[in-house]
């Protein structure tokens, strides 16, 4: 069955979904792995960062994908699907109706998609508001087309299940993009931020009265701003004005390879995402694969296998006194302990790999 990956970019450009493509491919079982990637950019970049795989560039149009796929000798696509990556507006209309074209063109022929997102919300004053149907309606039009439908968490999951197409959608994690094991000494008193400049910052805001009242009872000593900047630098604005007092450390742009020893050593990993969302969280999935403990807003309980309490931490962000209680060495090691072992097995790439390789076979 051979297989075509589209996704936005890949490695080196610095994109969740090219990370999520290149983690997936190195761990696949034996036998055929995915042959070609159609990409919309940075394609030269990528050829000469994994030169074992076959990488082509295409136009974000319905004629552009279709002239490029059209040539390619493949009977299944596998979609990785944001609709922001494929289009400014998140909706993507060409996409699908390039994809229904393909399939149209041969029986035989496969569609697999993975929904990383599936559309965003807002209110009527809010550009976004007006284009939800948009979205809503690529996203499902993709269902429509699809022969295995696939996302992350259970929050996807139920979005698209509301959209009500009466297909099955399954459930695949992800995985840890960094190439970084544990490390052996962790900080409790040193706290990570890791994430997008924006990311960061809704991190600092939504937990700014927890952090006050850390950094006073001495519970934190330091922070780590970690992740992608490529210009002002808001998070760290923002924490040197409201927290004056505290030690500052940041390590921003390094590869998937290099993850600096300031990050690995941080006991404890502040998530802008809520607990609700925290299987969707590339930095949840990085604090896991490092044995920290995660904080994050209590909006429910996150997707199971993982539970509040002995794989993170949860807390309502007007009651940080209910967290303060929880932070001592022999808890925070215990979490420590137990989200390690989860990233190692539930979230590991090999296990994350052999679910896909099935999905394909299921489908021969």
């Amino acid at each position: 069955m051979p297989i075509c990956v589209i996704t936005p970019r890949l490695p080196p450009a610095m994109d969740g979904l090219g990370d999520y493509c290149y983690q997936m491919w190195h761990h696949w079982p034996n036998g055929e792995k995915p042959q070609g990637f159609l990409v919309l950019d940075s394609v030269d970049e990528s050829r000469k960062h994994w030169p074992q795989v076959a990488i082509d560039q295409f136009e974000p149009s319905e004629n552009g994908l279709l002239t490029r796929l059209s040539k390619m000798n493949v009977d299944t696509v596998f979609l990785q699907y944001v609709g922001y990556g494929f289009d400014v507006n998140g909706c993507p209309s060409w996409l699908p109706a390039a994809l229904k074209q393909w399939l149209d063109g041969n029986s035989g022929r496969r569609l697999v998609t993975m929904f990383h997102e599936t559309w965003s919300s807002g209110k009527p004053w809010q550009k976004v508001f007006w284009l939800m149907g948009k979205q809503k309606k690529c996203v499902s039009d993709l269902m429509q087309l699809s022969s295995a439908i696939i996302t992350s968490c259970e929050v996807n999951r139920q979005s698209l299940l509301a959209l009500g197409v009466n297909k099955p959608v399954q459930i695949i994690p992800l995985g840890c993009s960094f190439a970084v094991d544990a490390s052996a000494v962790k900080n409790w008193k040193q706290l990570l931020i890791f994430g997008k400049e924006y990311a960061r910052v809704r991190g600092v805001q939504t937990h700014v009265e927890l952090l006050e009242q850390l950094i006073k009872q001495g519970a934190i000593e330091r922070i780590v701003l970690s992740g992608q900047c490529t210009g002002k630098d808001l998070a760290a604005e923002f924490i040197r004005d409201k927290l004056p007092s505290l030690n500052l450390t940041t390590a921003y742009n390094f590869a998937s390879s290099q993850v600096p020893s300031s990050v690995q050593e941080s006991g404890l990993s502040l998530m802008h995402t809520q607990s609700t969302h925290l299987l969707k969280s590339t930095s949840f999935h990085l604090a896991a694969k490092l044995g920290q403990v995660s904080i994050a807003e209590d909006s429910g309980p996150a997707d199971t296998p993982f539970i509040s309490g002995k794989h993170y931490l949860a807390y309502p962000v007007d009651k940080p006194d209910i967290l303060i209680s929880s932070l001592n060495d022999q808890h925070l090691e215990s979490i420590s302990h137990d989200v390690s072992q989860l990233a190692s097995t539930y979230l590991s790439w090999r296990e994350i790999a052999a679910t896909w390789h099935q999905v394909f076979e299921s489908l021969a």
